[in-house]
């Protein structure tokens, strides 16, 4: 008899306490909690119990008996449908306490939210070159305008000394083949003839000398 009373008042003093506890959610993942491990009659009440004595102000339960606690609440991108928490408390099958990957969350008193973009990563510029390149994720409306604009007047000068670049890098090119060109010997067709008959004129004396 005294042990079913026991039981029982083990049963109730969770359910008690749970008035004060505030349901946030269900939510598929809740990675900045510690996990406090299992307990045969869970309850929202015994783990908003559990956590509180550890100084924590948010409770999770999942598989309807494993309690976690810590004072962030998961990312607002990690919450799902109520639904998926359909697991029943085993120490008070009136409520739940999360499912097959699904957590229902609770709070005790105040938190901190966690904020997370979603991409699930922060973007930040970087250098290569002497160029700034932004990656494609980032806001252009977090990127300072100087970072990716430049006033109209520095690309008008740019794109000028690029002109005159070009037309002196050409004009240099132009002398440089002609100077190349005057400089080099040409062939010459009759200088060529002139030589060659020289050759034969000598070679015809030699042989009168020798007949």
């Amino acid at each position: 008899m005294h042990l079913r009373l026991l039981a029982a008042l083990t049963l109730a003093l969770p359910v008690l306490a749970s008035t004060s506890i505030s349901q946030i959610g269900c939510y598929s993942t809740v990675p900045n909690l510690k996990d406090e491990g299992e307990y045969t009659f869970q309850s929202h009440g015994y783990c908003e119990n559990k956590c509180q004595r550890g100084g924590f102000r948010i409770a999770a339960l999942t598989g309807g008996n494993q309690c976690l606690c810590g004072n962030e609440l998961p990312p607002r991108s990690a919450q799902i449908d109520d639904a998926k928490c359909n697991a029943r408390c085993d120490g008070w099958p009136e409520d739940n306490c999360g499912g097959q990957n699904a957590y229902t969350v609770l709070s005790t008193g105040e938190y901190t939210e966690v904020s997370v973009s979603s991409s699930g990563s922060t973007a930040t510029p970087s250098a290569a070159g002497g160029i700034i390149v932004a990656p494609t994720n980032v806001d252009p409306k977090s990127v300072p305008t100087g970072i990716l604009t430049a006033p109209g007047s520095m690309v008008s000068s740019a794109s000028a000394s690029a002109s005159a670049m070009d037309s002196k890098s050409a004009s240099a090119a132009i002398t440089a083949v002609t100077t190349s060109a005057s400089a080099s010997p040409t062939f010459n067709a009759a200088n060529s003839l002139h030589a060659g008959s020289s050759v034969i004129g000598a070679a015809i004396a030699g042989l009168g000398l020798l007949l």
